[in-house]
């Protein structure tokens, strides 16, 4: 009777450790699962072009993002990423180039007002005489890789931007400033400019 008692109690802990085992093991693939839609959901939109996230790891990356005539996009979900689809699928548009960082597509010595070669794109710096406008790319300087967004938005003291891959935070109001006949964004320190499709 002993051995048999003993015997159960072995056998209920077997059994109680392969449930614990599996449901740590359930539990694991079923937050996975939901991660992995998660950062493949849109989660905003603008002219009909989804906003992805990368979640919480911004410079986590799901492979590369092209379409279906293989134009590269970018990677998955990065900011530069949906500025480059959203100017394929929404302006019918497709850049020089794709390839940099976010604050790559912004380029040192070209005028104000002059085109950016590398994008295909007209350039303004923070501070120029011309005003951001709808649809425009806002090219930021910040931390090592930038940042970029577009704007959907020009009021009288802001401008309300489109962006990618800052969490779940998808639009962002910035202040615009107008000053002896010049347009600054944010401080005028970590906005580099704006670049537009004429």
């Amino acid at each position: 009777m002993n051995t048999r008692y003993r015997f159960l109690n072995k056998l209920k802990l077997i059994t109680f450790l392969i449930v614990g085992v599996l449901s740590v093991c359930l539990i694991s693939i079923l937050i996975s699962f939901i991660l992995t839609r998660t950062s493949n959901r849109g989660i905003d939109s603008f002219n009909g072009v989804k906003v992805y996230s990368n979640g919480k790891d911004i410079l986590a990356t799901h492979g590369i993002s092209e379409s279906k005539d293989g134009y590269i996009f970018g990677y998955k979900w990065q900011c530069p990423e949906f500025i480059v689809r959203y100017y394929y699928y929404a302006k019918n548009f497709k850049m020089n180039s794709t390839k940099g960082n976010a604050k790559d597509f912004y380029k040192d010595g070209i005028e104000d007002g002059e085109l950016n070669i590398e994008r295909g794109l007209i350039q303004y710096k923070n501070g120029s005489k011309i005003s951001p406008k709808k649809e425009d790319i806002i090219v930021f300087s910040e931390g090592k890789y930038g940042h970029v967004a577009i704007v959907t938005k020009v009021e009288k003291n802001s401008i309300e931007v489109i962006q990618q891959n800052v969490y779940e935070k998808t639009r962002e109001d910035i202040k615009l400033t107008i000053k002896d006949g010049k347009y600054t964004l944010g401080d005028g320190e970590n906005i580099l400019g704006w670049l537009r499709k004429e």
